[in-house]
């Protein structure tokens, strides 16, 4: 994870009630990043563990997809006009389901070690109640609509599964240099917040998500400069509809909410997904 990104959150953090954690002084064990202590106001100790799509793993998926779509467009299994990007959403179901096997196990390989390290601090800190959530950062993964990685997550995170029990939330955001294509309602440059429940009955964690969610936007406006605009999407599959022309309804239904923000970068020509 940048440097510079890890030092915007570390900030959120703090201005929403939470700390950072050391790592372990003796062992030099990796903790969770983030906790927000029991209080008048939250009746749970959570803990928070960041990941960057970019890090573990990233290079050696990236690779293999490089090479799967050579290997696409060798044999003409797809057309690509000019310099156009090969989207996960627009190829045909097969080419999904091969791309499915690449994104699964990276996707799982950073839920796995970051449940490992919320359950190890759950310990440290002897807070066997604490609640878990996983944070995944995009900081420049161009290749997947934000709907595209949270099914993944949910398929990962299926209670049928029982695995990875530590972790009873996964949010997916976006950093300030990435931003959605306009499309629709969605503005240009719009940043993300968009996550999965384990229990969607637990109605503390759930308010704490969603305040979260609340103060993300706002904050990363004003950190940018930036007039902060929302555009509130209730139902995901109206964006997912909007941008695929197959939604799969039964990955979606574990989708709490979407929330697009306003351009957070000036430059028009940064990048988009």
């Amino acid at each position: 994870m940048s440097k510079s990104f890890e030092d915007i959150f570390d900030k959120f953090v703090g201005q929403t009630g939470g700390q950072r954690l050391p790592e372990e002084p003796k062992s030099g064990r990796k903790r969770a990043d983030y906790l927000y202590r029991k209080s008048e106001s939250l009746p749970i100790d959570i803990l928070l563990e960041m990941k960057s799509l970019e890090d573990e793993g990233y290079q050696k998926y990236v690779q293999d997809t490089q090479q799967m779509i050579a290997n696409w467009l060798r044999l003409g299994r797809i057309v690509v006009m000019g310099t156009a990007a090969v989207k996960y959403h627009r190829v045909a179901e097969p080419l999904r389901k091969e791309w499915d096997e690449l994104i699964f196990p990276y996707i799982q390989n950073l839920i796995r070690t970051a449940n490992r390290q919320l359950k190890q601090t759950k310990a440290d800190l002897n807070l066997p109640d604490a609640k878990c959530i996983i944070l995944l950062a995009n900081e420049g993964n161009l290749a997947h609509f934000p709907t595209d990685l949270i099914q993944v997550a949910s398929r990962i995170l299926d209670p049928k599964r029982k695995q990875y029990l530590t972790t009873d939330a996964l949010e997916y955001l976006s950093a300030p240099s990435v931003g959605l294509r306009a499309r629709g309602i969605i503005r240009e440059g719009s940043a993300w917040w968009i996550g999965v429940q384990r229990n969607p009955t637990d109605v503390v964690l759930g308010n704490f998500r969603e305040t979260l969610r609340n103060l993300y936007g706002p904050f990363l406006a004003e950190h940018r400069g930036l007039p902060y605009r929302e555009t509130r999407v209730k139902e995901p599959m109206d964006i997912h509809r909007d941008r695929f022309d197959r939604p799969d309804e039964t990955e979606l239904t574990r989708v709490q909410s979407i929330r697009h923000l306003p351009p957070l970068v000036r430059n028009p020509s940064a990048e988009k997904v």
